[in-house]
């Protein structure tokens, strides 16, 4: 499936709206969030997409035009200094 068909599925009656999708994300444990990020850097977050949602996302990791490979942190304002 493409974004757009994703966005026009989005629209139609009894899809997720933007209230029902902030709520969802609001009612997220946040602080453990946060300890997850700051201890692996990374999170675990449960319920956040469906199992569907997830295997629509997983499907479309083949098309590089859609991800990318690696971020160039310095274009954030990111300095990374060597210790050495």
């Amino acid at each position: 499936m493409s974004l757009a068909s994703d966005i026009e599925a989005a629209a139609r009656p009894g899809a997720a709206t933007a209230g029902a999708i902030a709520e969802r994300v609001g009612a997220l444990d946040w602080p453990d969030i946060e300890r997850q990020l700051d201890g692996y850097g990374c999170a675990s977050v449960p319920g956040l997409l469906s199992q569907e949602k997830c295997e629509r996302l997983v499907a479309r990791y083949p098309d590089e035009g859609q991800f990318r490979s690696r971020i160039v942190m310095g274009r954030h304002g990111v300095i990374i200094h060597d210790a050495a």
